[in-house]
């Protein structure tokens, strides 16, 4: 989290396609996720048993976390 709290300019300039890990263990708040939501970010959940993705948000995100471990997301600007 601290590297897309450190992005700020390269989420603005060139909007990339994130894949990554998201774990309350290495994330203080939901509120980490702000550097991807002020850019416009929308948020999948990656599901690899079943090779899909599905639109979440904040609160399914915490909900999630609070059953398991980590969750592995998808960031894409829209």
């Amino acid at each position: 989290m601290d590297v897309l709290a450190g992005a700020d300019q390269t989420l603005s300039r060139f909007h990339p396609t994130i894949i990554f890990e998201y774990s309350l263990r290495h994330t203080k708040t939901s509120s980490d996720l702000s550097s991807l939501l002020k850019h416009k970010y929308q948020l999948f959940l990656l599901d690899e048993k079943n090779r899909t993705t599905t639109p979440i948000n904040e609160k399914e995100i915490q909900k999630l976390l609070s059953k398991q471990t980590y969750i592995n997301l998808l960031a894409v600007s829209v």
